[in-house]
């Protein structure tokens, strides 16, 4: 029978499957449609409105068409308005038109590769780069060190401040001595008392034959009342700690009582049923 983590992934897995198939149908329509500020219209918020506009348009159109005569008409007025300017000249051969251009400036494929061969390529210069550090690395590399003089500088100005503190006292010939004042702590003996303090407030006056653990592990054992309806007890209690078997009625009773329901019911079939209802 499954249990709540069981449910909660099948459902879980149900919502993902159905949402990817939601954005996959999402996706395929906006594919389809494609994004609407590269619409040409002027109107790039709505497919519809710039339909009517490319419909309006072909309206107005429709009563002021261009001919292919008017076209040609109009492109032998202008042709022989051209003005060449720097390498663009403009030569009439025969009934055609030609623009011709002026590349004797310019250099060819094969003597520019001829040129370059003089040079090194950017891989072949990084390649032997890259046998040196950069000075950048360098510079941060040497700053986690320091000169010998500066370290003398700064060993000889704290020699001569080493301070006493308490307990501690420094000779003439630099020997260093130390005495701890123990007059805040117990003495051996005061813990032993303390200790037998501790035994007596814990046997608290019990009876000889039960003032120690081994005398009140034998009572237990040899009362099988009391160690059975301990044992019952705890058996039916939910541990926290470690693994436990429990009957589907424990499981249930157990939710209940913790205030999540029923475990075992079929949270796919209650999504399902709402989603399709």
């Amino acid at each position: 029978m499954a249990d709540l983590k069981d449910n909660l992934q099948s459902l879980a897995t149900q919502i993902g499957t159905d949402i990817k198939g939601i954005k996959a149908s999402v996706k395929a329509t906006d594919d389809k449609v494609g994004v609407l500020t590269s619409l040409s219209t002027t109107n790039q918020t709505s497919i519809v409105d710039a339909i009517n506009e490319v419909k309006a348009n072909i309206v107005t159109a429709q009563g002021g068409a261009v001919t292919e005569q008017a076209v040609d008409t109009k492109l032998q007025a202008k042709q022989d308005k051209l003005t060449p300017e720097g390498k663009l000249s403009i030569v009439k051969e025969g009934t055609q038109t030609k623009i011709k251009v002026d590349l004797s400036d310019y250099v060819d494929n094969s003597a520019l590769t001829t040129k370059l061969g003089d040079y090194t390529t950017s891989t072949a210069l990084n390649t032997t780069l890259g046998d040196y550090a950069k000075t950048s690395e360098l510079n941060t590399k040497l700053n986690d060190y320091t000169t010998t003089a500066v370290l003398n500088t700064r060993l000889d100005s704290k020699q001569n401040k080493l301070t006493a503190g308490s307990g501690i006292t420094i000779g003439v010939d630099g020997t260093i001595q130390a005495s701890v004042d123990l007059s805040t702590m117990a003495t051996k003996q005061e813990l032993t008392d303390k200790i037998r303090e501790a035994v007596t407030n814990l046997v608290d006056g019990a009876d000889a034959t039960m003032d120690t653990f081994k005398e009140v592990q034998e009572a237990l054992k040899s009362d099988k009342t009391v160690t059975t309806a301990l044992t019952s007890s705890v058996a039916n209690k939910v541990d926290y700690s470690q693994a436990q078997s429990l009957s589907t009625a424990q499981k249930q009773q157990a939710c209940a009582n913790l205030g999540i329901g029923d475990p075992t019911v079929d949270l796919v079939s209650v999504y399902t049923t709402a989603r399709d209802s």
